[in-house]
């Protein structure tokens, strides 16, 4: 499990709902990218949609590699070659 699972996997404890959930792991995705790039786009206090869009779908990477590893397994072995069965990035 990597560092960033680990650390999904600890906020999905700590937070009774999903609302909370998805609005610190967008913050957070920002602070990752604002290290990162030091871009200009921490001047703005706001979350864009398309920052809680990712953050959803990092939380449900994690909550699926959980759930579901032996169907993602399938999905990987099978998916090469087939854009119908491809996993979501």
């Amino acid at each position: 499990m990597s560092v960033q699972e680990h650390c999904l996997q600890r906020l999905l404890l700590r937070y009774f709902t999903i609302y909370k959930l998805l609005m610190s792991i967008a913050w957070l995705l920002r602070f990752k990218n604002y290290l990162h790039r030091r871009s200009r786009e921490m001047k703005s206090r706001k979350l864009t949609v398309n920052k809680i869009v990712t953050a959803t779908r990092e939380v449900l990477k994690v909550v699926q590699k959980e759930a579901f590893p032996k169907e993602l397994a399938v999905i990987s072995r099978f998916s090469r070659g087939t854009p119908s069965l491809t996993l979501v990035n």
